[in-house]
């Protein structure tokens, strides 16, 4: 999958909001992306850096791994 060129700014919100969750908890990227199934650092950094647009179901289970809900997660985006 070609990397995007162009980054939406919703994708650059949504990243925000997970990175300053994860903060707000002390953990690392590591840490995280550890109890989300089939995910890596790297790819939650991207996510977080806004470079990737993931899916619902992911966003919801990174959700789930920084103990908030979805809607909590999403609000103000």
């Amino acid at each position: 999958m070609p990397r995007r060129t162009v980054t939406d700014p919703l994708t650059v919100e949504l990243g925000s909001a997970i990175r300053k969750r994860r903060e707000q908890l002390g953990e690392t990227l590591e840490e995280v992306a550890h109890r989300i199934p089939r995910m890596d650092a790297k790819y939650l950094a991207a996510i977080e850096r806004g470079g990737h647009a993931p899916t619902i179901p992911t966003v919801k289970r990174i959700a789930e791994a920084l103990h908030i809900s979805l809607s909590e997660l999403l609000k103000g985006l």
